[in-house]
């Protein structure tokens, strides 16, 4: 067993009485409050993996060949897999506190200062223009601002690269036996995951187990093919479990 996955089965034992608990507080908030519709799948796909819609495909590309600087680190994790918590704790760390634990004010308009900015969402070029409001355009610039991909590259170091990227997809010269700068590899239980994308900005409009609209968030989610923004779990853990155990040795990876 890789550690992932032992990470994976001791959080798993600890997560039933949690998901109980959500499970009620949902239902006790629907009762009183109209149902919220999520979003579904795009369909769109880059190298075989679903992408979501804001996902920049020469950016992903560039960001695989990135040469990282020693002390560069990246964070990955799945979709509603911890990104958000983990990002703004490495960040403060980071940039965000002095040593007496207060607060940098300069540091509050950096990039991620206000959560995570995804490498693979900003353009290579500037952004410019008006975005026409509803356009998957408009809902990018609403999640990642007007940042571009050179603004994560020249962020001050130590920099910090948020990321659902996954396996062969990050940066080459992270994956190197001999290469440089630390990753960061976040896991949540599955059954948490699978229960954070079924009501992300509403709940899913298939529902659980599938109506017209589509087979429904659990067949989605177990199925092999994954449609769901950057494909199955399962694959997900498998792949990164695969860069975990290679770069174990150099003592550059921490799975959290």
């Amino acid at each position: 067993m890789g550690a992932i996955q032992k990470v994976a089965a001791r959080r798993e034992s600890t997560s039933d009485t949690h998901t109980a608990t959500r499970a009620s507080d949902v239902k006790q908030t629907m009762t009183t409050e109209q149902p919220k519709v999520g979003p579904m799948p795009t369909g769109r796909r880059h190298e075989n993996v679903p992408v979501p819609f804001f996902f920049q495909p020469p950016t992903a590309d560039t960001f695989a060949t990135l040469q990282p600087a020693a002390d560069d680190i990246f964070l990955a994790s799945m979709p509603k897999g911890g990104t958000t918590w983990t990002h703004k704790i490495i960040h403060l760390l980071l940039h965000g506190l002095d040593d007496d634990g207060q607060p940098i004010p300069e540091a509050a308009s950096s990039i991620g200062a206000k959560g995570q900015i995804y490498p693979e969402a900003l353009p290579l070029e500037p952004v410019s223009g008006e975005a026409e409001p509803g356009s998957p355009e408009a809902m990018r610039r609403g999640f990642m601002g007007t940042w571009r991909y050179d603004d994560l590259l020249t962020q001050a170091a130590p920099r910090l690269f948020s990321t659902h990227l996954f396996g062969k997809m990050l940066p080459s010269g992270l994956l190197a036996p001999t290469g440089s700068g630390k990753l960061v590899v976040v896991l949540r239980n599955v059954k948490d995951v699978l229960s954070s994308l079924h009501f992300f900005r509403g709940e899913a409009k298939d529902g659980w187990l599938g109506n017209e609209h589509g087979p429904g968030s659990l067949e989605r989610f177990l199925h092999p093919d994954c449609p769901n923004a950057y494909g199955s779990a399962f694959t997900w853990m498998n792949e990164m479990d695969a860069v975990v155990q290679a770069l174990q040795p150099s003592g550059r990876v921490l799975v959290a």
